[in-house]
């Protein structure tokens, strides 16, 4: 029986690391760095990628429940950092809301229609890959004795599963990168617009 190639994986690079890249990014461009003026701003991702986020928390904690933060690069915020606080806001999502709809923010960006489109396309595609490859897998686990005997056919259809896979892989890497750069674009002309108004409030 012939043997079928497994699929080639795309390539891709693993170094340097998103947050080595971003912050040699930033050491070569600090006017494009975010910036965090309040104590309890915990928006910023370094307090969560360095562990340092502990005392900041517990520090909040202990002053009570519910912090409002008045400024951060996303906007004002609620900081809620109780138990029983978060379980209650959890439980009423209607009166609770960060949604951009009613004035909330987010640590990311809204997709656009179509990134929302392709995204929700190849999440469907990988789902619909998985299951075609665990019900064959199914299939041939559980009859060990006629794997010498599996039609080529099924070995072809599971080949294509299998490629199908990492090309709904490779489509969803594709649309988390463009949301990056979205992001990225975002924090931008933030920053521009920060800067801009300092300036003029400076004049």
């Amino acid at each position: 029986m012939a043997t079928i190639a497994p699929p080639q994986r795309p390539q891709v690079r693993r170094e340097p690391s998103a947050y080595d890249a971003l912050k040699a990014h930033f050491a070569a461009h600090p006017e494009e760095r975010l910036q965090h003026t309040h104590p309890w701003d915990v928006s910023r991702s370094d307090i969560y990628f360095e562990d340092t986020w502990q005392p900041i928390f517990a520090e909040m904690r202990a002053a009570g429940q519910l912090h409002w933060i008045p400024e951060s690069p996303l906007g004002p915020y609620w900081a809620v950092v109780g138990h029983k606080a978060i379980q209650h806001i959890e439980a009423l999502p209607e009166t609770f809301s960060s949604s951009w709809e009613y004035g909330g923010i987010t640590i990311l960006n809204r997709l656009t229609e179509e990134e929302a489109a392709e995204q929700a396309a190849a999440e469907a595609w990988l789902a619909e890959a998985d299951a075609e490859a665990e019900a064959w897998l199914s299939t041939a686990s559980a009859e060990p004795s006629s794997a010498a005997s599996v039609p080529a056919m099924d070995l072809a259809a599971a080949a294509a599963a299998a490629a199908a896979k990492d090309r709904a892989e490779a489509t969803a890497r594709a649309a988390a990168e463009a949301t990056a750069a979205s992001l990225r674009a975002a924090d931008e002309a933030l920053q521009r617009a920060t800067m801009a108004k300092t300036a003029s409030n400076a004049s």
